[in-house]
C-alpha cells in the first residue's frame, strides 16, 4: 500500500526532498504548537508531547529512505536541482539514515539532562532540529554554496545551544569563543574557495 501510495510514478526530484521537508514542517509545526497550546498544558506534559511528535516523525524519515533505498535500485547516483546542486546516491541515503538514528538516539538519552538543567524549552528542540537539517543538507551537497550553508545552518544553532545552559555562566564564554573560531573558519573556508 505504502509503495502504490508513494511510488506509483517514483519521481526522484520531488521523494529525495521530503526528509528535509519533514524536519522543515516540524520546525514550523513545533513553533505553533508552542505559540497556541503551551500556556494550556502542563509544561512536562507539552515538552514530552513535544519530543514525541519529533520521534515520530524521526521514525518516519528513517522508514521512508528505507523505503527509498529499497524501492530504487538504479540509484547509482544523479544530480537534483539546477546545475545539480543536491546529490542523491544509496551511500547518502544511509548516511541520512545514521543522522536519523543517532538524532533519535540523542534526544532520548538527553531527556534528563535536559530536565536536571531545565534546558528543554521549545527554542532547544527548533535549534536541535535546524542543526539536523542542516546536516542533512551537508550530506546531500554537490556544490559549494550548497555545502557552505549546510555547514552555516548546522553550526550557528550549535553556538546558541551553548549559550542557553544558564546554570554555569562560562557556557557564554564558551558559546562566544566557539562563534568567533567558527566564523574565522567560515572565512577561511570561503577565501579557500
Amino acid at each position: 500500500m505504502f509503495n502504490e501510495i508513494f511510488f506509483k510514478n517514483f519521481n526522484p526530484e520531488f521523494f529525495v526532498f521530503i526528509p528535509e521537508y519533514s524536519i522543515v514542517g516540524l520546525i514550523f509545526f513545533i513553533l505553533l504548537l508552542d505559540l497556541f497550546f503551551s500556556k494550556k498544558i502542563e509544561k512536562k506534559l507539552f515538552y514530552m508531547i513535544i519530543i514525541f511528535i519529533i520521534l515520530s516523525v524521526f521514525c518516519f524519515c528513517i522508514f521512508f529512505l528505507f523505503k527509498l533505498t529499497a524501492i530504487s535500485t538504479n540509484l547509482s547516483g544523479f544530480r537534483v536541482m539546477e546545475r545539480g546542486i543536491f546529490i542523491i546516491t544509496k551511500v547518502i541515503i544511509k548516511q541520512k539514515i545514521f543522522f536519523f538514528l543517532f538524532s533519535f538516539l540523542s534526544l532520548f538519552f538527553i531527556k534528563n539532562y535536559l530536565y536536571h538543567f531545565s534546558l528543554l524549552n521549545i527554542e532547544f528542540l527548533v535549534l536541535f532540529l535546524f542543526s539536523i537539517l542542516g546536516s542533512l543538507i551537508i550530506v546531500s551537497s554537490g556544490d559549494f554554496l550548497l555545502l557552505y550553508i549546510g555547514i552555516e545552518l548546522m553550526s550557528l544553532p550549535l553556538y546558541t545551544m551553548i549559550s542557553l545552559n544558564n546554570f554555569y555562566k562560562i557556557s557564554y564564554e564558551a558559546s562566544l569563543k566557539y562563534f568567533i573560531m567558527g566564523s574565522i573558519a567560515s572565512a577561511v573556508l570561503l577565501f579557500g574557495v
